[in-house]
């Protein structure tokens, strides 16, 4: 059931390494502990299964991220987004010279790239801006889900048709219509009660949504403050001489901004996932092999240890030095557009998937992998996770719970609402591919 790879001589360099790095607890051992025949093992033939969820909704407004367009992911189908935002009257007010007429040259929305996209960002796609149709305000619950939405007018009153370059272009920026630009100008002119304060504006306007009309681009993102998300009239009046002028109109409240976000799997190993019942995870067995994380859309991978109950069958006496667990991605699925998270972190769940928080170290801190990425032969990339504590606590009773299970995602939910990172492990029968546990003990007579 095991392998021996260390014989006694190498226990005392093995414990020493141990406390220097700080990741284990100390042992004693005593000159008649080793006196006796002691070894060192590891178990690392466990069965891993893992499967796959989707919760019915997580939260995506206050993010300070908003996310639009759409894109194509093989494994995980068309995935599309729309952000909401609500704009609001300028705290300078909006002066008019009475002498002077002012020209409209152009009324545009303006925001911020954050630096991340998703999809292709060379193919050519449409955005178009709409005026939100009914009130924007924020939830009894305060927050906006990934299923949260809200109505819009048919028509947009924008559109911009490009190739997005956001490590080239610091803003995304798109021209609304002149004659919408018009009303606003006309209503700074008349001194319209619409403008008197944030309140009357929103009567007047809602807010805005963004939304794409072609699937198979990218989704950007882009950062929401009331100095990034803005839009502005661009005009100028002739009194002695030509004057540039504008008026804008700032993101109001980043708290209440949403972003939707839904995907299309049909068709891709992913289409059994179902947001129905999250309780009914699919087993990578019906996945292709495969099972998922992704952030915006809920996507878990949930982790089992069918066989872990042996380990309470031995008769060996033990100690468990650490216990690791190794989740691979498939061979090149973050090629291309698809860049690993950085960093992924475990939490403990039941027989129905509820998230039950993260699962800790024996210092009360998350547990977390950092992305090891074989850049040259792919074969070589993994995510490595310590879960001693969480492998001792289960078995310490004597009793193991197989439903006891592991998720597995990024941080938390508010992080998971603003982005669409996403992983896709590998359950393939060649070891390299697999998932593995590795329990490391130190035996004893």
């Amino acid at each position: 059931m095991y392998k021996v790879y260390f014989a006694a001589l190498l226990l005392l360099a093995l414990f020493s390494a141990c406390s220097d790095d700080g990741d284990y607890d100390s042992y004693t051992i005593g000159d008649d502990f080793l006196q006796t025949q002691t070894t060192v093992a590891i178990i690392d033939t466990f069965k891993v299964s893992l499967s796959s969820f989707m919760v019915d909704s997580l939260v995506t407004s206050n993010t300070s991220i908003g996310l639009v367009g759409n894109y194509k992911d093989d494994e995980l189908g068309i995935v599309r987004t729309k952000s909401f935002y609500q704009l609001g009257i300028s705290s300078e007010g909006y002066p008019y010279e009475e002498n002077a007429e002012n020209i409209l040259d152009s009324l545009t929305i303006r925001m911020r790239y954050s630096g991340v996209t998703y999809g292709d960002t060379t193919k050519t796609q449409t955005i178009n801006v709409y005026r939100i149709a009914e009130t924007f305000e924020e939830p009894d619950d305060r927050d906006f889900y990934n299923v949260s939405s809200l109505k819009h007018e048919q028509e947009p009153i924008g559109t911009e048709t490009f190739e997005p370059e956001p490590l080239k272009d610091q803003y995304l920026e798109i021209r609304l219509s002149d004659a919408w630009g018009q009303e606003l100008l006309d209503m700074i002119r008349n001194d319209s009660k619409d403008l008197d304060t944030n309140d009357d504006f929103f009567d007047y306007l809602p807010g805005i949504v963004l939304e794409s009309e072609t699937d198979d681009g990218a989704v950007l993102s882009v950062a929401v403050s009331d100095t990034s998300v803005y839009m502005t009239i661009y005009a100028h009046r002739v009194l002695f001489e030509k004057e540039d002028i504008k008026y804008t109109f700032p993101l109001t409240n980043s708290n209440i901004q949403f972003n939707h976000i839904e995907s299309d799997r049909t068709g891709t190993n992913s289409e059994l996932i179902d947001d129905d019942d999250e309780r009914n995870d699919i087993s990578s067995v019906h996945t292709g092999n495969h099972s998922f994380i992704q952030a915006g859309t809920g996507i878990y991978t949930r982790i089992e240890f069918p066989g872990l109950s042996n380990v309470l069958t031995m008769a060996e006496k033990r100690i468990l030095l650490k216990a690791e667990l190794i989740l691979t991605p498939a061979f090149q699925s973050y090629l291309d557009y698809y860049t690993l998270p950085e960093n992924l972190y475990l939490y403990e769940s039941n027989r129905t998937n509820l998230n039950k928080g993260v699962i800790v170290n024996s210092k009360g801190e998350s547990v977390t992998a950092k992305a090891v990425i074989d850049y040259t032969y792919y074969r070589d990339t993994y995510y490595s996770f310590d879960i001693t504590n969480f492998i001792s606590d289960e078995l310490s009773d004597g009793y193991y719970d197989v439903h006891h299970a592991i998720l597995v995602n990024i941080a938390n939910n508010k992080s998971m609402g603003s982005t669409l990172d996403r992983v896709i492990f590998s359950d393939d029968s060649d070891r390299k591919y697999r998932p593995i546990l590795k329990l490391y003990y130190v035996f004893y007579e």
